[in-house]
């Protein structure tokens, strides 16, 4: 996986570039399966159209003006954006320290009702002392441990200090940066724990399957890949000299569908604008994590909704589920496709005159509904794929705007 900014281009990596993966920091700007041609979208030429320029600015097919390229960062953004990453740092270290105190919260709550209503409760929240509410507490404690030591093991990887070397409250605070992660960025690892549970285990695989699945068959049937044997290597230099097919993923998420796509032998690039998503991808599609040996989670530790069960928060699932390589490496063909995780906003990255006419297929799964103005995206996706390209899209059309 390499990892490139759409923005900035900067020398501190999350991965290690000797083996073969970077990954630079970047731009932090904060329907059924369906398949679109951009030739579909009305107004639109299916035909390539050279750059025009028009007052000295070059316009896309659209006519609508690239944005300006940005050179170096100046200081202060190069101070928002070291103060951004660290307030994700920040969250991912105090995750358990914050799930305990909200366990403290709901306990003195239930604690606080009279016995009267306190008397129809289970005996684990009704009597703290009992032998079942102290079962109850050791098995959230363990649930904590694990998931902070996933979060510590990511931010190791990616070479920033733990939550065993700094102490919450203390350590890399001032006037900018908040000693304490706020419950909005907490809330946010819980997401990235969540779509582990759900991109990278066995038990979510059928969510997978039910959202994956009809996109992989659309990019199979539509932009079918020419099969090689297992001596590929001795086929003449014409089918050596083979393009591979551009797939992007915008809102990629924690990787899965990305990898997918690249395990059946298409080039694939990712785009995610989240840090927190981002760090987690960057450990799992760079080896940090090995199905052999697969971290512990309980990802609904701190959920206090559709649980059906009162251990249901802290019921452990084992990620990951496969073999990262194995699956990059599974199909033989006559050419090795690029995959890269691009990180940003989508409309900045791929607005931009190095991404016109250059893809073949653009794979979205609940993403353009997180668009403040589908047209744009619209627009830019048109912009972004050569005559004739796809846009495959899963997901509902729930407006987040």
């Amino acid at each position: 996986m390499v990892y490139s900014s759409s923005k900035y281009l900067m020398d501190n990596y999350f991965g290690d570039e000797s083996e073969g993966f970077k990954v630079r920091r970047t731009d932090t700007r904060p329907m059924s399966a369906t398949h679109i041609r951009s030739s579909s979208i009305p107004n639109s030429s299916p035909s390539l159209i050279p750059l025009s320029h028009s007052n000295g600015s070059k316009t896309n097919h659209n006519n609508i003006p690239f944005p300006p390229k940005v050179g170096k960062q100046s200081f202060s953004e190069h101070v928002d954006e070291a103060l951004h990453f660290e307030s994700v740092y920040t969250a991912y270290r105090q995750y358990a320290t914050f799930s305990r105190f909200a366990r403290r919260g709901w306990q003195q709550r239930l604690y606080s009702l009279p016995p009267s209503q306190r008397q129809y409760l289970p005996t684990a929240l009704r009597d703290p002392d009992s032998l079942e509410a102290k079962d109850r507490e050791q098995a959230f404690k363990d649930a904590e441990i694990r998931n902070q030591f996933l979060l510590d093991t990511i931010l190791k990887y990616a070479g920033v200090p733990t939550s065993q070397e700094v102490l919450p409250g203390r350590g890399l605070n001032h006037d900018n940066l908040p000693a304490w992660a706020s419950e909005e960025s907490i809330s946010k690892v819980g997401s990235v724990l969540k779509s582990l549970a759900r991109d990278w285990s066995e038990e979510g695989k059928p969510e997978r399957d039910a959202a994956y699945n009809p996109i992989l068959k659309a990019l199979q049937t539509h932009l079918k890949i020419s099969e090689l044997d297992e001596n590929y290597m001795t086929y003449s230099q014409d089918l050596l000299d083979v393009r591979p097919i551009k797939v992007c993923v915008p809102g990629a998420g924690v990787g899965r569908l990305a990898l997918e796509i690249r395990a059946l032998g298409y080039e694939v690039q990712g785009n995610e604008f989240s840090s927190y998503m981002l760090l987690a991808s960057n450990f799992i599609l760079n080896g940090g994590a090995h199905f052999n040996m697969p971290f512990r989670i309980s990802p609904f530790l701190m959920e206090t909704r559709n649980l059906s069960m009162a251990l249901n928060p802290t019921r452990e699932i084992k990620i990951p589920d496969c073999d990262v390589m194995q699956m990059i490496h599974q199909r033989k063909l006559s050419y090795i496709p690029d995959f890269s995780m691009v990180a940003g906003d989508f409309v900045t990255i791929y607005s931009d005159e190095k991404n016109y006419a250059s893809w073949d297929c653009c794979v979205s799964c609940f993403f353009l509904d997180t668009a403040p103005s589908i047209i744009e995206y619209f627009l830019v996706i048109h912009n972004m794929l050569i005559p004739g390209g796809l846009l495959i899209n899963f997901g509902p059309l729930l407006y987040h705007w």
